[in-house]
């Protein structure tokens, strides 16, 4: 028996927003992004799930976001792009 789509209708839209890594740790985990006015968790497992390896801070990043019992978490990773002083 295969698994059947229960939504009613087509996929919901995410917001994209643009941001700015503020600092992440290969380490730990995990990282905020600066979107807007708000500092946003980023988990490691949102790179990883997106195919991304590793974030480093400045980079810019569209994201979409989630509301979390603290505030909001990135849960989509569309894209990074490096500063240009800092591709290789």
């Amino acid at each position: 028996m295969s698994k059947q789509d229960k939504s009613n209708g087509p996929a919901e839209a995410k917001d994209r927003h643009q941001g700015i890594v503020k600092w992440f740790s290969e380490k730990r985990g995990y990282g905020f992004v600066q979107v807007g006015d708000e500092e946003v968790f980023i988990h490691r497992s949102t790179l990883l799930a997106f195919g991304i390896a590793k974030l480093q801070n400045d980079d810019e990043v569209t994201v979409s976001l989630t509301k979390s019992e603290r505030g909001h978490i990135v849960d989509t990773l569309y894209g990074v792009e490096r500063p240009p002083s800092r591709r290789n």
